[in-house]
């Protein structure tokens, strides 16, 4: 429940507060924009910023991954490096927006006191503990589960999902890719070699308009770097304009590497 003290919230049928025009929640998850009303930021570089070098989540980013798989209702362990001694909670929203632990009998803890707990330990080998980070485990109240550590200041996830890479991004990819091949591939269509050549055409060319188009859009919205947006520019322009399909599928072998191990990393957001 997000807030104990809104009547709207023991609603079980008033999504958002009624207020479906100004909130939406299609995945259930915490959203980008849901954590900048949370950490009080304007942008998607503002929020990032908070996990990088200097800020107060510096060198626990698999929290952040935590915060974007996590939704209310969720049952979060933090476990110290040892491994042995852990504390649970359930994700819940204050009616402002801000994310607490639910500890039990209404006690709330800021997440970022939770955050603390699995996270960097300075003294960690000290006490003879493998290494310097705990860990973080996410029981989904919809039977996903999740498992994240801070290892070196990177986190290291059990799950690929969509909160970590840009599933839309790299099924456009792989889409192009496949166009591209089947025009390398044509001659072995013998008789039928044009209209394999002129079909990959078609779907690698399309799947480049829509490619650039979810880019600009995912720019838009915050969710892209300037350097995802000068990845795609090239790539997507050098595969377009050439009439050689093999450098259409270089290219966008290219750009899915970068979208599925580059860009995933979020080394630029």
């Amino acid at each position: 429940m997000p807030d104990p003290g809104n009547a709207l919230d023991y609603h079980r049928y008033a999504y958002v507060r009624f207020n479906p025009l100004k909130y939406t929640d299609p995945s259930g998850h915490y959203s980008v924009e849901e954590l900048m009303q949370h950490f009080g930021v304007d942008s998607f570089e503002a929020l990032m910023a908070l996990f990088g070098e200097g800020g107060p989540y510096a060198g626990n980013s698999g929290w952040y991954d935590i915060l974007r798989a996590a939704e209310d209702g969720d049952c979060i362990t933090a476990m110290l490096p040892d491994y042995q001694t852990s504390i649970s909670g359930l994700f819940v929203r204050t009616g402002e927006g801000r994310i607490m632990i639910d500890m039990g009998y209404s006690h709330l803890v800021p997440e970022a006191e939770f955050a603390r707990f699995g996270g960097h330990w300075a003294g960690g080998l000290s006490h003879g503990w493998p290494g310097e980070y705990g860990m973080y485990h996410l029981q989904g109240v919809n039977g996903e589960r999740w498992a994240t550590a801070t290892s070196g200041g990177q986190s290291a996830i059990d799950n690929l999902s969509c909160n970590h890479v840009d599933c839309v991004a790299i099924t456009l990819d792989a889409v192009g890719i496949i166009g591209a091949g089947v025009q390398v591939a044509s001659p072995a269509c013998m008789q039928f070699a044009p209209a394999c050549a002129a079909g990959g055409a078609l779907v690698s060319r399309g799947a480049a308009v829509a490619s650039m188009s979810w880019t600009l859009y995912s720019k838009w919205k915050g969710t892209a770097s300037w350097a995802d947006l000068t990845v795609a520019s090239v790539t997507i322009t050098g595969g377009v304009a050439t009439s050689d399909p093999r450098i259409s599928l270089g290219l966008g072998i290219v750009q899915l590497a970068w979208d599925g191990i580059v860009s995933a990393n979020d080394p630029w957001k």
